[in-house]
C-alpha cells in the first residue's frame, strides 16, 4: 500500500512540473518592457508606454492586461484590442489599450487628468501582462513600474462640478473638486459661496467683495452636499463658489472661481404654444419690470375658457421649486384679474404696494385648458412718470416721438437719417421724407409711415440709421442670451437688405420683395414672417448713443420705400421724448459729490490756461525731466459751471470707498492749431490730492488717442487714511515732449460699493519643451491698473536661487494681452535664456487704487528631452493652422502645404506656399470638410493637361511604430498620383469631379513606404482638364509612435 501511494504521489508530482512547466515556458515568449517616466513626470501618454519583444521564432496573437495603482488604491484597468505580434520589438502605449476596454474606477482622478493633463501627486504602480488570445494562458510575467510623483510646488485644486456657467437645480446640490496632492492629517478644506449681484460683476469680484452666503469649514473629502440648513440659493440668481486648503499654518492653496446659476423646477400645466401671455406687451420668460404701471394679459379668447379668465400674480422669491396646479387651487395670489386685459399700477389706490422692489413673481393663467401658462419676473421698483428711462422703446418710421403721433405724408422723419449712398448729392446726413402709401402696397404697420429714398439709380444703394440711447448701468432682459430688436419691414421694388449694422458689427442678410409686394420677408431663416428677431452681439453696445444702420439696395431704377415698426426691451433705455443721451444718463442711486456737466475745453500743458476755462480753475504746470506733463485742478464743489469753484473735497474720506467718472478727447492747442493734431497718444492720470499736506494719490490712468471721440473713465478707489483731500487732478503727459491740450467733461464722483481688490491669478504648464509655448494665462487676473512680471530660477518646490531674478512692471494689459503673455521674447530682452533641465518660477503681481501689492507665483520644469517632442498624430487638414486649431482665411498661404511642381506655369519658382481658395461656384465645388480649407495654386494661368504636384512633408524618429495616413479628399479636376517617398500608392483616384461631391478615401499603412528618422514626403499630383482653376480638399491625420511634432526640428532623436 505504501508502495501504491508513493507511485501516485510521484505521479503527482511529475504532471504538476510538467504543467508548471508548460505554464513558465508560456510566460516566457513574450518581453514586456515598461518605460518610466521622467522625474516627476507622468501622464496619460505615459500610463503603460512600453517594448513588446516576441522571443519565439513566430507570430503570437495576444493581448494585453494593464492597472494602474494609486496609494494601492486600483484607479484604472484595461484590456488591449487583440495585437498580432510578429518575431521582434515594437512599441505599444495606453492608446493601443483604448481600442479595447479602459475602465476607470476613480472618476475624480480621471476629470482631473482630463483637465489637467497631469496626475496629482501620489505613489503610482502601473503594470501589464501579456496573455494569449487563443487560450488566454499568461505570456509573459506581470511588470509593473513603480513612479512617485511629488513635484507639485503648488496644491492645485481643480473645481468639478457644477461646471462654470452651468444652470443647477437648488435640490440635493453637490459641489465636487479635485486636488493635485492628497491631505495631511489635520488638514481640511473651506467651502465659500456668494451672490453674483449684477449682471457685469466677475465670478472674483462676488467672492472678493460680497458678503458669503455660506462658509463651511472642517471638510475632509472633495465633496460637499449643500445642507437645507443653509440659507437659500435663489432661482434666477447667479452665485460664485470656490474651495480653500487649510493646513495649521493658514491657506496652503485656494481654487480659481466658479459660477453657477439656480434654475426654478416648475410643474403642473405643460407648454405647448409660445405667443400665450403678455406683461406690457412682451412675452418673456424672466425679465426685470421697473415700472408701476403695467398691463397682463392674454391673447387667448373667450371661447377657450369654461368660464372666465382667471389672471394672478403669486410671490415666488423664495421658492425654489412649486407646482402651478397646487398654487392655483390652494394659494391666495397677491393679484388676481378675472379679465383678458388687466391695467394694474402699483401706486394707486387701486392696487398699493401689491408689488415689492427685489421680489421674484409669477404671472399664471389658472383658467388656461391650453397654451404657454405662465410668466415669471423680477419687480426693481418703479420708474419715477417724468423718468427719461423705459422698459421698452419702440423703433418705428414716420413717427413723431416728440408729439407722440405719426409725421404728415411729405414731412421728414429726424429719427431716420440717409447717411450715404452712391448718387450722393452731398455728403451731409438727410432726413427721410414720409410718402403716402405706394399703389398696391399695404397700410403701413399702426402709428407709423412709409419712408421713401430721394434717389433712383440701376446699382442704387443707401444706408439709413436711427440711433438710440442706453444708460450707464443698462441691461437687457434675462430671457434673451443677447439683446433683441424685434421688427417689421416692408420693401418695393425688388430691394435687397444687404446688411445691418449695430454699430461696428456688421449682421448679414438678405431681404428680397418683389415688384408691387408687401410680403412676408426671410431673415437668416427658412420661415416666412412679417416680424423678426435680430439677435446681436451685446458688446457691441455702449454707454451713450448707439446705432441702427441698414444697406438697403434697388436694381431697377424704381423708387426704393421702406416701413418698419419694432421695439428694444431693456432697462436703462432713454427716451426719445426730452431726454438728452449723455453720460449722466444715470439710473444708479448715486449721490453724486461732484456733478460737473461743464466741458472744460483746451486744457492746454505748460502754455498755461486754455482760452475757454471758468475762473478758479488752477493750470498748475510742473517739468519733469524726462517727460513733460501737466495737470488740471479741479476742486471739489464743482456742481455747476455757474457756481462758486472754491471749496474742499468735502465727504471724501478713507475707509468709504467712490467711484469717479469723467470723459476725455484730445483738444486744441491753445492759440490755434489742429485738434489732437500734435500729441498721440496722450497718456491722462487722475489722482487725489491735498492742498494742506501736499500729498497725492494715484486713481488710475487712461489713453487718449481721438480728436473727436470722447473717451470714457471710470474708476472705483479708496481713498488713503490722514489726509484732507482738496482737489481731483488730471495730469497729462505727453511721451514725445509735444505740447498738446485736452478737453475734459462731465467729471462725476459718487460714492459707490467697496473697491475691488486687484487679483493675480494665472495658468502655467508644470512643464515646457523646448520648441514651447512659454504662455501663461492671466486672464483671471482683473481689476488691476498695473501688472509686474518676474522670472527666476528655482528648484521644484519653488524655493528661489538669489541673483537670478529679472522683473518689470510691464502696464495695463487688455484682455487679450492678459490670455496669453509670452514669456519667451520678454526673457530673452532681459538677457536671459531658459536652460534645459532647470526649474523656474514665474511671479506675476497686480496693483491698483484698492490693492497696492497682490502676487501669484508658479513653478515650471524646462523639458529638452527627444519625448517632448513626440505626438501621437499630426492633423494634415489643407488650410489648415495648427496653432489655434481652426481652418484658414481666404487667400492666406497654407505653410504647410507646398506646390512643388506647376509646370513652370506663370514663372513662379517653386517650391511655393499653397494659397487658400474661396470654393469655385462656377463647378460649384462643396464647402470644404471641417476645419479645412480647399487650396490651390496662386497663378491665374491655367491650361489643359496641365499637373501641379502638392507636398507635404513630417518627420519620423528612430525605432518608429505604426505609422498610419488616413485622409479623405475632394478635387478640381483629377488626381493622377499619390507617392509616399517616391513609393506609387496603387489604385484608382478621382476624374473629372467637377463638382467635389465626391469624396475619396486614402489610407497607407505599409511601414516599407515609410522613412526612419527624417523627413517623409506625401506628394499628390492634381490635373487641370480645363482653363479653371484647379483645387484640392483633405481632411485627415498621420500617426505612429514615434511621430515629431511639427513645432520641432526633424532631428537625430
Amino acid at each position: 500500500m505504501k508502495k501504491l501511494m508513493k507511485y501516485f504521489l510521484s505521479m503527482i508530482l511529475l504532471v504538476s512540473a510538467i504543467n508548471l512547466n508548460i505554464a513558465f515556458s508560456q510566460g516566457n515568449k513574450i518581453r514586456i518592457t515598461l518605460i518610466n517616466p521622467p522625474t516627476n513626470q507622468f501622464s496619460v501618454g505615459d500610463v503603460w508606454k512600453m517594448k513588446l519583444e516576441n522571443l519565439t521564432d513566430s507570430t503570437l496573437n495576444i493581448y494585453l492586461s494593464g492597472s494602474v495603482d494609486k496609494d494601492n488604491n486600483r484607479v484604472v484597468e484595461g484590456t488591449s484590442a487583440n495585437i498580432i505580434l510578429p518575431p521582434g520589438s515594437i512599441n505599444y502605449n495606453y492608446r493601443s489599450f483604448e481600442t479595447g476596454s479602459v475602465n476607470w474606477l476613480d472618476n475624480t482622478l480621471k476629470e482631473f487628468i482630463l483637465r489637467t493633463g497631469n496626475v496629482p501627486t501620489g505613489h503610482y504602480a502601473t503594470c501589464v501582462q501579456a496573455f494569449s488570445s487563443d487560450n488566454n494562458l499568461p505570456l509573459s510575467i506581470n511588470t509593473c513600474i513603480y513612479p512617485n510623483i511629488i513635484r507639485d510646488p503648488v496644491v492645485n485644486i481643480n473645481l468639478i462640478s457644477p461646471a462654470d456657467g452651468d444652470s443647477v437645480s437648488a435640490t440635493n446640490l453637490s459641489f465636487i473638486w479635485a486636488s493635485s496632492a492628497p491631505m495631511i492629517p489635520g488638514d481640511y478644506y473651506r467651502f465659500t459661496i456668494a451672490e453674483m449681484r449684477n449682471p457685469s460683476q466677475s465670478c472674483e469680484a462676488a467672492l472678493q467683495g460680497n458678503n458669503p452666503v455660506y462658509v463651511q469649514s472642517n471638510i475632509r473629502t472633495s465633496s460637499f452636499m449643500y445642507p437645507t440648513s443653509a440659507p437659500a440659493l435663489m432661482p434666477g440668481k447667479k452665485y460664485a463658489w470656490n474651495v480653500s486648503l487649510i493646513r495649521d499654518t493658514g491657506v496652503i492653496s485656494e481654487s480659481q472661481c466658479s459660477s453657477f446659476g439656480i434654475k426654478m423646477l416648475i410643474s403642473g400645466k405643460t407648454a405647448i404654444k409660445q405667443s400665450y401671455l403678455y406683461i406690457n406687451d412682451t412675452e418673456d420668460k424672466i425679465r426685470e419690470i421697473s415700472s408701476c404701471r403695467m398691463k397682463f394679459h392674454t391673447d387667448c379668447k373667450t371661447a377657450e375658457y369654461p368660464g372666465t379668465p382667471r389672471l394672478c400674480i403669486y410671490d415666488i422669491t423664495t421658492l425654489t421649486s412649486f407646482n402651478i396646479n397646487d398654487l392655483c387651487g390652494n394659494e391666495t395670489p397677491i393679484l388676481e384679474f378675472d379679465k383678458l386685459v388687466a391695467n394694474f399700477n402699483n401706486t394707486t389706490a387701486l392696487a398699493p404696494n401689491k408689488l415689492t422692489s427685489g421680489r421674484t413673481y409669477l404671472f399664471v393663467d389658472c383658467n388656461a385648458l391650453t397654451g404657454e401658462t405662465y410668466l415669471t419676473f423680477k419687480f426693481v421698483g418703479c420708474q419715477p412718470e417724468d423718468s427719461c428711462f423705459v422698459d421698452t422703446l419702440n423703433i418705428r418710421t414716420g413717427f413723431d416721438y416728440t408729439k407722440n403721433k405719426i409725421f404728415p405724408v411729405s414731412t421728414t422723419d429726424p429719427s431716420w437719417n440717409l447717411i450715404a449712398d452712391n448718387e450722393s448729392r452731398s455728403k451731409e446726413p438727410r432726413e427721410l421724407n414720409n410718402a403716402k402709401v405706394p399703389s398696391g402696397f399695404k397700410q403701413p404697420f399702426p402709428n407709423t409711415n412709409w419712408l421713401f429714398f430721394p434717389y433712383t439709380g440701376s446699382e442704387y444703394t443707401g444706408i439709413i440709421e436711427y440711433t438710440f440711447c442706453l444708460s450707464d448701468d443698462y441691461a437687457f432682459n434675462d430671457n434673451y442670451d443677447s439683446p433683441n430688436i424685434n421688427f417689421s419691414l416692408n420693401l418695393r421694388c425688388k430691394g435687397e437688405i444687404i446688411a445691418v449694422i449695430i454699430n461696428n458689427a456688421t449682421y448679414p442678410v438678405k431681404i428680397k420683395n418683389n415688384h408691387n409686394s408687401a410680403s412676408p420677408f426671410v431673415i437668416s431663416s427658412d420661415n416666412l414672417c412679417s416680424s423678426c428677431d435680430l439677435i446681436f452681439d451685446p458688446s457691441e453696445l455702449v454707454p451713450g448713443q448707439n446705432r441702427i444702420r441698414l444697406v438697403i439696395k434697388q436694381i431697377n431704377f424704381k423708387q426704393t420705400y421702406i416701413n418698419l415698426s419694432g421695439n428694444i426691451y431693456g432697462f436703462g433705455l432713454v427716451k426719445k421724448k426730452d431726454c438728452p443721451c449723455s453720460s449722466n444718463n444715470n439710473t444708479s442711486n448715486c449721490d453724486y459729490l461732484i456733478n460737473s456737466n461743464y466741458e472744460f475745453e483746451n486744457v492746454g500743458w505748460e502754455k498755461g490756461p486754455g482760452s475757454k476755462l471758468p475762473t478758479g480753475i488752477l493750470n498748475t504746470p510742473y517739468i519733469n525731466p524726462l517727460r513733460k506733463y501737466s495737470s488740471i485742478i479741479i476742486p471739489a464743489t464743482i456742481n455747476d459751471y455757474t457756481q462758486s469753484l472754491s471749496g474742499t473735497l468735502s465727504g471724501v474720506v478713507s475707509g468709504s470707498s467712490y467711484k469717479i467718472e469723467t470723459e476725455f478727447k484730445l483738444g486744441t492747442v491753445a492759440g490755434g492749431g489742429k485738434r489732437g493734431s500734435l500729441v498721440n497718444p496722450q497718456n491722462i492720470e487722475v489722482f487725489l490730492y491735498s492742498s494742506s499736506t501736499q500729498t497725492w494719490q494715484s486713481i488710475g490712468w487712461t489713453t487718449v488717442s481721438d480728436g473727436k471721440v470722447w473717451s470714457k473713465f471710470s474708476k472705483s478707489f479708496n481713498p488713503g487714511p490722514g489726509k484732507n483731500w482738496t482737489n481731483i487732478v488730471f495730469k497729462g503727459y505727453s511721451n514725445n515732449g509735444k505740447i498738446g491740450a485736452i478737453d475734459i467733461r462731465n467729471v462725476k464722483i459718487c460714492k459707490s460699493e467697496p473697491c475691488e481688490d486687484a487679483i493675480a491669478m494665472f495658468t502655467l504648464k508644470d512643464s515646457i519643451c523646448q520648441q514651447g509655448p512659454f504662455l501663461i494665462d492671466a486672464s483671471t487676473s482683473r481689476n488691476a491698473d498695473n501688472y509686474f512680471l518676474s522670472i527666476e530660477e528655482s528648484d521644484a518646490l519653488g524655493n528661489r536661487i538669489l541673483g537670478t531674478e529679472v522683473n518689470e512692471w510691464i502696464g495695463l494689459l487688455n484682455a487679450d494681452e492678459l490670455a496669453a503673455i509670452d514669456l519667451l521674447p520678454w526673457y530673452i530682452n532681459k538677457g536671459k535664456r531658459f536652460q534645459c533641465g532647470k526649474y523656474y518660477r514665474v511671479g506675476l503681481a497686480v496693483a491698483n487704487s484698492c490693492t497696492q501689492w497682490n502676487s501669484y507665483n508658479k513653478v515650471f520644469y524646462y523639458d529638452c528631452s527627444n519625448e517632448c517632442c513626440m505626438t501621437d498624430s499630426i492633423n494634415i487638414n489643407t488650410g489648415y493652422n495648427d496653432n489655434s486649431k481652426s481652418a484658414l482665411p481666404i487667400d492666406q498661404d497654407d505653410p504647410s502645404w507646398k506646390i512643388v511642381d506647376d509646370n513652370n506655369i506663370g514663372g513662379l519658382p517653386t517650391p511655393y506656399n499653397s494659397t487658400i481658395l474661396q470654393p469655385n461656384s462656377s463647378r460649384p465645388w462643396s464647402p470644404p470638410f471641417q476645419n479645412s480649407q480647399w487650396i490651390g495654386t496662386k497663378n491665374n494661368n491655367f491650361d489643359r493637361e496641365r499637373l501641379y504636384t502638392f507636398e507635404y512633408k513630417f518627420c519620423l524618429r528612430h525605432n518608429f511604430t505604426n505609422p498610419v495616413i488616413n485622409f479623405k479628399y475632394m478635387v478640381d479636376n483629377a488626381i493622377t498620383k499619390i507617392t509616399l517617398n517616391n513609393n506609387n500608392l496603387s489604385g484608382v483616384f478621382l476624374a473629372l469631379n467637377y463638382t467635389g461631391n465626391i469624396i475619396g478615401n486614402i489610407s497607407i499603412s505599409d511601414p516599407s513606404f515609410f522613412t526612419d528618422n527624417g523627413y517623409n514626403v506625401l506628394q499628390i499630383t492634381v490635373k487641370s482638364n480645363s482653363l479653371t482653376p484647379i483645387g484640392i480638399n483633405i481632411e485627415g491625420t498621420i500617426s505612429a509612435i514615434g511621430l515629431v511634432k511639427k513645432s520641432c526640428p526633424c532631428q537625430t532623436y
